[in-house]
């Protein structure tokens, strides 16, 4: 009878996460790229060069900064907050829209002393200027030489045939020869023939408080003298005309007398009794504030303000003496819930699971239940919207690594447990899901093989894994 013969296959996702070490001679198939790679019993996957491919893929080299980091590249996969790959006629388009930075916090400067007015010096006899010298002649301006002809364009090569991916989903055909970069701030530009360099900036962070800036009052200037006639300016193209006179400047106002100091009395040996304190005294108009300014970080804001108010997540007023106040700024921020879920030896979620508590965690209004063998739940009656984002670490034994997932990936992803009860319009649905998502559920299939989660059997060591939600 005739013998059917299968090779091991995975795509090429799955082959890159898990990146097996291949026995001598044993094939590896990737079911979506059409590539094929044998393995020598020493190297795991990903530094295993393919044997050949589906389509003819010439291959490309990949730097950082000017330094090589692969040569012989076949795909090029673009992945990161605000990332997008599109293709159209061959040619990919990569929109990058950058991360958002973080907020900063400033602490307040503290208040400078007021300096003392010194006395005005007198002003000393302004010395004889001296003769212009004469300039001499400029030379005549040499015949710019003809500028040469332009020539022809040359044709157009036929560019590097490779594939583009978004966080590993092929978004071309097989063979692409051209890749767009748009976005807030990114550039590209040749640096050497054959040789472009593609700068991405990242988002800018929230500029932090800025702190507040008391200068004390200044002393006293003395009057300034009138200032003397400019001298005519000479011909353009001839020697420059002699520069006029300074005139002479003006006196210095005189500095009024300082009175004399009262002789300070001598010190009593004997404390006299304390009186009794006295009815306290209607309150007196309102001041004119303290001159004060304040400054951000491109400069002053406004002058002569009378009060300053400190505001923001994070602020709070810790002492007040002797007529200073003291707040501390610990910032704002996200809000951070980490909940450790462990395994026993067949893989099987074990209850209950252990909420992360401590800085930076929060632990209010947090709770996780353990629903099956695979599935838990977890609820944030604090929280009135979703999370901006649920990250899973999960640890794989036979590597002592994390494998790090946003539960995004085929159909193991997320779903809600509890009912929206949406109402329904014009044909659209609509919930207070966004509004009050305290009062749902969020459950996961947290099955460790679907996120590169894996047991070791001798020594054994269980799976576990963190599921970090950040507000």
């Amino acid at each position: 009878m005739a013998f059917r013969i299968q090779i091991r296959r995975d795509t090429s996702l799955r082959w890159s996460t898990n990146n097996p070490v291949l026995l001598q001679g044993e094939f590896g198939y990737e079911t979506d790229t059409d590539c094929l790679k044998i393995g020598d019993g020493i190297n795991p996957w990903n530094d295993l060069a393919y044997l050949i491919c589906g389509a003819a893929i010439d291959p490309v080299n990949i730097f950082e900064d000017g330094t090589l980091v692969l040569e012989g590249a076949t795909g090029i996969n673009f992945t990161g907050s605000g990332v997008s790959v599109t293709s159209s006629g061959g040619i990919a388009t990569v929109t990058i829209t950058g991360g958002t930075g973080g907020t900063g916090s400033g602490s307040s400067g503290s208040s400078g002393s007021s300096g003392s007015s010194g006395s005005s010096g007198s002003s000393g006899n302004s010395g004889a200027t001296g003769a212009q010298g004469t300039q001499g002649a400029t030379g005549p301006q040499g015949v710019a030489g003809v500028t040469g002809a332009i020539g022809a364009t040359g044709a157009t090569g036929p560019g590097s045939n490779i594939n583009s991916f978004e966080e590993g989903i092929q978004v071309n055909s097989i063979g692409m020869t051209g890749i767009n970069f748009v976005g807030p701030n990114v550039t590209v530009a040749e640096s050497s023939p054959g040789y472009v360099v593609v700068s991405i900036p990242g988002g800018t962070g929230t500029s932090g408080t800025s702190g507040i800036s008391i200068t004390g009052p200044a002393g006293p200037t003395g009057a300034t003298g009138p200032q003397g006639n400019v001298g005519p300016t000479g011909p353009s193209g001839g020697p420059i005309g002699p520069t006029g006179e300074t005139g002479p400047q003006g006196p210095t106002g005189e500095t009024g007398p300082t009175g004399s100091q009262g002789a300070t009395g001598a010190d009593s040996t004997v404390p006299g009794p304390t009186g009794a304190t006295g009815p306290q005294g209607p309150t007196g108009p309102a001041g004119s504030g303290t001159n004060l300014g304040t400054f951000g970080p491109t400069g002053a804001i406004s002058t002569g303000v009378t009060g300053i108010g400190i505001t923001g997540t994070g602020v709070s007023e810790t002492s007040h003496a002797n007529g200073i106040t003291t707040y501390t700024i610990s910032g704002g921020g996200s809000t951070s819930y980490a909940a450790r879920i462990n395994y026993d030896t067949s893989s099987v979620v074990v209850s209950p699971a252990i909420i992360q508590t401590g800085s930076p965690w929060q632990s209010s209004g947090f709770s996780v239940t353990v629903t099956s063998n695979i599935d838990v739940k977890f609820q944030f009656s604090n929280e009135s919207t979703p999370p901006r984002s649920v990250i899973g670490y999960f640890y794989n034994a036979n590597d002592d690594k994390y494998a790090v997932t946003d539960f995004g990936l085929g159909s193991n992803g997320y779903q809600i447990s509890t009912v929206l009860s949406s109402t329904v319009s014009s044909n659209q649905a609509s919930n207070n899901f966004f509004t009050n998502f305290g009062s749902f559920q969020l459950q996961l299939n947290m099955t460790p093989t679907n996120y590169g989660g894996a047991k070791k059997n001798v020594p054994p060591v269980f799976v576990h894994a963190y599921v970090v939600f950040t507000f």
